[in-house]
């Protein structure tokens, strides 16, 4: 099951031209002939427009020419971003919307707040549904969760990223939030690469790499954000936003000594954004009377 809506031109028919022409030039979207799929590497989000009624030309502009699908099960992030999406389709191809969700907004127009609500709806029975079928069916292996709060920080960071870089220039490294496990709890680190200058967001754990090159078969030893912070209140010139801007020309001496010391700490695994569910809906599912 996903989420779905249907476009179609307001005064004219949308060409299979320009549905390729349109998602082609945007940002994350690879266009494969009638499909156009969405993903962004920062965020983790992804999604899939579909070109309908490829080869059928029809004078009436009445056909809905495009199809959007949405995951369920997945962070509410992903409908935020898709929204954003169709919010921009809406307004530079000129599109109606049609949403045939039981509590969406049919062909009465657009609107983003309503079909939020629609896709948090069926996302979470999905969830439920799924946490409690696995409970039942014994599952050895547990959800992986996190609060709704934390992960829509998280999304915030990495859906700004580029435009934080762009602001901030080359010499800033802006780095994305991952999440990373070490098979008991869910973390929130980044890649400092080298020590070099950085936009350092409050997280869990850094990954630092000892070579200062830019080969791709790096090694990186994760430390405890409090093993740094020292360097994070020492160095920083600035704040954008939660961030530490932390400024220099040439790595400091001091930065390259720690680096340099660093041992092998543990096994961390990073985890996709689309195996996080959110911890209030999987415990409401699995103890409704709030007992936890």
């Amino acid at each position: 099951m996903v989420y779905e809506l249907f476009f179609k031109g307001h005064r004219r028919d949308i060409t299979l031209e320009l549905f390729q022409d349109y998602f082609g030039s945007l940002m994350h979207y690879c266009v494969d002939d009638d499909t156009a799929y969405y993903s962004n590497e920062d965020t983790g989000v992804y999604f899939v427009f579909h070109y309908l009624h490829k080869g059928k030309k029809h004078k009436s502009k009445d056909i809905y020419r495009i199809s959007l699908n949405v995951d369920y099960c997945v962070p509410a992030f992903f409908i935020i971003e898709a929204l954003y999406e169709v919010d921009a389709i809406v307004n530079n191809m000129g599109t109606d919307i049609y949403d045939p969700q039981p509590d969406g907004v049919g062909d009465s127009g657009y609107d983003p707040d309503i079909m939020f609500e629609s896709w948090i709806s069926q996302n979470e029975e999905a969830i439920k549904k799924w946490a409690v079928e696995s409970a039942q069916n014994g599952d050895d292996d547990e959800p992986v969760v996190a609060p709704y709060d934390w992960l829509h920080r998280v999304w915030s960071w990495n859906y700004n990223k580029i435009r934080i870089q762009k602001k901030l220039g080359s010499n800033i490294y802006v780095p994305a939030i991952k999440f990373l496990t070490d098979q008991e709890m869910v973390k929130v680190g980044i890649i400092w690469p080298y020590g070099r200058a950085i936009a350092m967001p409050k997280v869990d754990l850094v990954a630092i790499n000892k070579d200062s090159d830019n080969s791709d078969n790096k090694e990186y030893y994760v430390v405890d954000y409090s093993e740094i912070s020292g360097f994070v209140e020492k160095y920083t010139s600035y704040f954008e936003g939660d961030a530490c801007i932390m400024k220099y020309e040439s790595i400091p001496d001091d930065i390259k000594l720690f680096i340099s010391r660093l041992n092998y700490s543990g096994e961390y695994k990073f985890i996709e954004v689309d195996e996080i569910l959110e911890t209030e809906i999987v415990q409401d599912a699995l103890f409704p009377e709030g007992v936890f």
